[in-house]
């Protein structure tokens, strides 16, 4: 019994580890130079995400500004993307796209699971076609760059 919960513990202190090293990575793999050649904008600060594993690009533009985030999944990807799909659909209705990740929705945030990942694009203040597209090109990138 011992010897499991010690386990059990160095598992969680090796899982908080590696949250705090994704957090700060993420402002690091993707540059802001990456994030300005999709929302052709300046990207005037990189803060990574307290408590999370992203990272917010602002731009001097009011409503300006990325944020790129890895959610906790609390091991069940699954089960957090189709959780935070129900939020979506609280807000509106659902736009499932195709050929992101394993699964993909958007409304007013991007939402992709791509294997025990989460990921969540929330893209600047413009139209919705120009957000959601913006958001797609976003998350490729990040994926790209976290294989």
């Amino acid at each position: 019994m011992l010897n499991k919960r010690l386990r059990d513990i160095v598992y969680l202190l090796g899982m908080v580890a590696m949250a705090s090293v994704h957090a700060s990575d993420l402002c690091s793999v993707v540059t802001p130079a990456d994030v300005e050649s999709i929302i052709k904008d300046k990207v005037v600060a990189a803060q990574p995400l307290k408590y999370t594993n992203g990272c917010r690009y602002a731009t001097a533009k009011p409503g300006g500004g990325v944020t790129l985030n890895f959610l906790n999944t609390g091991g069940d990807a699954k089960e957090e993307f189709a959780g935070q799909k129900r939020l979506q659909a609280l807000s509106g209705k659902t736009q499932d796209i195709g050929g992101l990740g394993d699964e993909a929705v958007f409304n007013i945030v991007l939402i992709v699971r791509k294997g025990d990942r989460v990921l969540m694009v929330e893209p600047q203040a413009l139209a919705e076609t120009q957000r959601r597209e913006q958001a797609m090109s976003l998350a490729s990138l990040v994926l790209k760059k976290q294989n």
